[in-house]
């Protein structure tokens, strides 16, 4: 696997870090009141 200098690809950088945040907001959008009232599904977490 080729090693990249993100140093020298500031734009690639910044997509690497916004495409991440970008799938979460467009998760958590998703979510309903339901889906946040819902119980956990994580052993001893409410």
């Amino acid at each position: 696997m080729e090693t990249i200098d993100l140093e020298q690809q500031p734009t690639l950088a910044t997509e690497l870090c916004v495409a991440p945040g970008e799938r979460l907001l467009s998760a958590v959008t998703a979510l309903g009141q339901d889906d946040l009232e819902a119980p956990s599904h994580l052993p001893g977490w409410t």
